[in-house]
């Protein structure tokens, strides 16, 4: 759906409603941007605690989420993170210690990736602002696979924005920061979390597991 025409997707939300109710409801609710929160979240909730195999909840609430981002709705998109932070989907995606703040983003497809990077700085910015201290380093963790699609597009975000992140030359995979370096660029920035479909110059990809 994510690679399709708009105007192609009624077909498949019709197949996909017929063949799981519970997954056709919430893809629907999406693709009608329906209003109101409570039976979103309740329904999607209904859908992953259905779903007994981890592999498979992991891969439908990534395909759910790059779904969301394809159609411009973070909002929907954030509710479907924070229920998997909730129900273990993506268990350790953040670490916070006095010394550290890191963000994981190695095992997430690219539209669960880019909200999770938004919803981490917006995070930095509301500590800020409520007089919280940022500890000396903060992290996001991509992976080594320079191929992997949720590396490209935090990459692409933190260059286009100039955002103080620079790649670590003894530990592979991690974008890391100042709180020095990085908090009078979180000052500049807008403090909302609207994502920014632009930044997903490729397809959303199979999330790895």
């Amino acid at each position: 759906m994510t690679q399709l025409p708009k105007q192609e997707h009624g077909k498949i939300t019709d197949c996909i409603q017929k063949a799981n109710p519970k997954l056709g409801f919430v893809v629907r609710y999406l693709m009608e941007e329906r209003d109101g929160d409570g039976n979103f979240k309740k329904e999607a909730s209904e859908l992953f605690h259905s779903i007994d195999d981890f592999v498979i909840k992991k891969s439908t609430c990534n395909s759910l989420i790059d779904l969301c981002v394809n159609l411009e709705v973070p909002d929907r998109a954030r509710d479907l993170l924070n229920l998997g932070v909730t129900l273990e989907i993506y268990p350790n995606m953040q670490n916070r210690s006095l010394t550290k703040w890191s963000l994981y983003v190695k095992s997430l497809s690219t539209g669960t990736a880019l909200t999770a990077f938004y919803v981490w700085i917006n995070d930095m910015s509301k500590a800020l602002e409520s007089g919280e201290e940022l500890p000396p380093v903060l992290g996001i963790y991509t992976g080594t696979r320079k191929n992997k699609s949720s590396r490209r597009v935090i990459e692409s975000y933190l260059n286009e924005h100039n955002a103080p992140f620079q790649k670590d030359n003894d530990m592979a995979g991690w974008f890391l920061t100042t709180s020095e370096a990085v908090k009078p660029w979180l000052q500049s920035r807008k403090t909302d979390a609207t994502l920014d479909s632009r930044v997903l110059d490729v397809p959303t990809m199979a999330p790895s597991h």
